[in-house]
């Protein structure tokens, strides 16, 4: 009788001459079920089988296969190929649909088409891509065209309150928005980036494009980086909080965004494209971490789950975007001199010609630092990168300049929910000391650095910053707070939160900024004046009282 311990040494004697087959033929098959091979139908189940060494010379679409060192991946693309099919039956009738339903439906759809063609993509990545597509058509928006929709600001905790143009909903999560001028008439127009979170899930779905001639009414220009399961930088990944700027000297648009591969945030990256129209095709520069040396292997890389099929297994390896194993990541990327610092939520801020990116280097510390005369990366040369905010675990940065001032509004780390907003300032964004800070106390009684003052109620109007605004206009300037209003469960319905921000005590030595829950109000961004109603407070001269009616 064989004990359990005979069992188990005869099942490690059938594998280990299972592998030393493998490794002495070195073979790959592919196994078609009975009915495809007589030609009833194409199988939607493929059986890939790769030895060990033809796998160093596998294409990074397969890094989660080599990572999983697995010999046998099946995947079943049934549900995806009915979804394709789904899909392309409402091609023959797209222009019925919002200009952004359309660029969705179709990236999606390329992208299906691409897995359902390859054998090197996982059950994962076949899942998630099937879930985009469906969830694509389910949230196609038949076109509702009306370019004065709004004569005010919309102000919502979801944005089916914030409709484009043509009826779809804002799809700008986590944006930026510059002023520039229409080169046609000398007029401000304004653009608006953001991320795309149609899908209801954090990974990237693309970066939207909007412009907009009175900050009211937004049209949908393009989808300006798509999702490309061509290439592995811009798939299965996660992008957030782009932000652009223009720049002048080289005449191109520039485009930055928090990078990681799906799955973990342990890349820290940021990517940059550019283009010389703001709504065109933008000219994919790579990823890296702020601060990395310009050698190719500092760049371009990312951190993966081993395993991505895996609900229990989150152990993680690196790899650059060309397939090659970026050994031991977590020891030699410490090197920041030529690795750069990590990079989390982060914001872009122009000053003239200069720019900077302030970013949230982890958990507890953000940075800042200069960037290069043509905005693609930084310049570790003309200023020296500093902490910001040392322990203080703020976030969500976005950066204005008020008269001499620099004025910085933040957030507390608080995962999805909002928390009670602060800003600070300075009259030199190089000084690392020169920021208006608070004093207070950890969990651990340790003295900690925050930004000075309060900014909003104790959830700062339900909303988390991504950018201020400054509107310069026949010379009246104005600033405009912008931030989102995050809803995690349908993360693609959050809303935006845009409110007028006041800077007062621009001559003296201590600027306030403050901002009031405002809904319905306007500018004319061609006179400059801004238009705030004045809603009576309601309880003003009066006793508050409980719902009982007793006096409080």
């Amino acid at each position: 009788m064989l004990t359990h311990r005979h069992r188990a040494l005869l099942r490690v004697l059938r594998g280990s001459l299972f592998l030393l087959s493998l490794l002495t033929f070195g073979w790959m098959t592919v196994e078609l079920p009975r009915a495809a091979t007589q030609g009833a139908s194409q199988s939607n189940t493929v059986t890939t089988t790769t030895s060990q060494s033809s796998q160093s010379s596998t294409t990074d679409s397969n890094l989660v296969n080599q990572a999983a060192s697995k010999q046998t991946n099946t995947v079943d693309k049934t549900n995806l190929e009915k979804a394709l099919n789904s899909a392309k039956a409402l091609t023959g009738h797209l222009s019925d649909y919002a200009t952004i339903s359309q660029t969705l439906l179709k990236t999606a759809i390329s992208n299906g088409e691409i897995l359902d063609k390859s054998t090197k993509f996982s059950q994962t990545d076949i899942d998630q891509q099937t879930k985009v597509i469906n969830t694509t058509i389910d949230k196609m928006v038949k076109r509702n065209y009306d370019a004065n929709r709004y004569d005010s600001v919309p102000v919502g905790y979801n944005n089916q309150n914030q409709l484009d143009t043509e009826g779809a909903p804002i799809q700008a999560h986590g944006g930026g928005v510059i002023q520039t001028t229409d080169p046609s008439n000398g007029q401000p127009i304004y653009y608006w980036v953001g991320e795309d979170k149609s899908h209801n899930n954090a990974f990237f779905n693309g970066i939207n494009l909007y412009s907009s001639k009175d900050l009211k009414n937004w049209t949908y220009v393009n989808t300006i980086l798509k999702p490309d399961a061509n290439n592995s930088a811009l798939f299965d990944v996660i992008m957030e909080r782009p932000k652009i700027l223009y720049n002048a000297k080289n005449k191109q648009f520039v485009v930055w965004a928090h990078w990681e591969r799906q799955g973990n945030y342990s890349s820290s990256q940021v990517a940059v494209a550019t283009s010389s129209q703001a709504g065109g095709e933008y000219h994919f520069l790579g990823h890296w971490r702020p601060g990395a040396g310009t050698d190719s292997k500092y760049r371009n890389w990312g951190v993966k789950l081993l395993n991505s099929d895996s609900k229990t297994d989150t152990q993680t390896t690196a790899f650059y975007d060309d397939g090659t194993k970026l050994n031991d990541y977590q020891n030699v990327t410490k090197d920041t001199d030529n690795w750069g610092t990590p990079s989390r939520d982060f914001t872009l801020f122009q000053d003239g010609s200069d720019a900077y990116i302030i970013s949230t280097e982890s958990g507890t510390t953000m940075r800042i630092y200069k960037l290069n005369a043509d905005y693609t990366d930084v310049d570790k040369t003309a200023m020296k990168s500093y902490e910001l905010f040392t322990n203080a675990r703020r976030e969500a940065p976005a950066v204005v300049k008020a008269g001499d001032y620099y004025v910085i509004a933040t957030s507390q780390q608080s995962g999805w929910s909002p928390n009670q907003g602060r800003y600070s300032y300075t009259k030199d964004i190089t000084d690392p000391n020169g920021w208006k800070v608070t004093t207070t106390q950890n969990s651990a009684g340790e003295d900690i650095n925050t930004p000075f003052g309060l900014l909003g109620d104790n959830s700062t109007y339900h909303s988390q910053p991504t950018n201020i605004l400054k509107v310069n206009q026949n010379g009246q300037t104005n600033y405009i707070y912008m931030g989102d209003s995050w809803l995690p469960s349908t993360i693609g319905e959050s809303g935006y939160i845009w409110l007028p921000l006041k800077i007062s005590g621009l001559e003296g030595n201590s600027p306030q900024v403050s901002m009031d829950y405002t809904p319905d109000w306007s500018i004319d961004t061609l006179s400059g004046k801004l238009d705030v109603p004045n809603y009576p407070l309601l309880s003003k001269n009066k006793p508050a009282t409980s719902k009982g009616g007793k006096r409080c």
